[in-house]
């Protein structure tokens, strides 16, 4: 849709007059051009919850516009990506009849060199069982932009904020995606 205020909320009614649930992605910061941004900031009492102290998908919201729900991903695919699994997926299932729960289960990481960070991050990895155990490793590539990895990821990593960076050996919790295990390292 485009930049433009008054176009975008018409556009986003008509949706919402149609779904049950929108799930919009780009244009939810604070930039000028940043309409859902704006439409978000001005949703007074409707509003959910709008910028999270996560790494990478600081920048999702979720509003009840018209009765509905309304959740905005960031536009970066790394970090729509994140959103996505953190918090449309669960809403998609509760709305479907399921838990919505976020499921977690706890891996050892088998790589050093996660960077420290004062938010929690989400990193897209890579899962498999070894030795009985959840093995995990983080996606060569992992920026908020970054889309390439996102094909190869079957999991989110977890990584608490540390000063220091997370090394190999630590158990960490990690949600496997759907299909995770056609998609282990080999």
């Amino acid at each position: 849709m485009p930049d433009e205020p008054g176009q975008a909320k018409q556009t986003l009614l008509r949706a919402l007059a149609e779904a049950d649930l929108v799930v919009v992605s780009g244009g939810i910061s604070v930039g000028d051009s940043d309409v859902m941004g704006a439409l978000f900031r001005d949703a007074g009492p409707d509003l959910l919850f709008s910028k999270l102290a996560i790494r990478p998908g600081s920048a999702s919201g979720a509003i009840v516009m018209e009765g509905k729900l309304l959740i905005g991903l960031s536009g970066n695919p790394g970090a729509c990506f994140a959103g996505f699994e953190l918090l449309a997926r669960p809403a998609i299932e509760r709305m479907g009849g399921g838990s919505g729960k976020l499921e977690w289960c706890r891996a050892r990481l088998a790589e050093s060199g996660i960077k420290s960070n004062a938010n929690p991050r989400f990193l897209r990895g890579v899962v498999r069982v070894e030795d009985g155990m959840l093995t995990a490793r983080p996606c060569e590539e992992n920026s908020s932009s970054g889309l390439i990895s996102i094909g190869e990821a079957n999991a989110l990593l977890a990584i608490p904020p540390s000063a220091e960076e997370t090394r190999a050996g630590t158990l960490i919790d990690v949600r496997l995606l759907p299909g995770w295990a056609d998609r282990a390292w080999q």
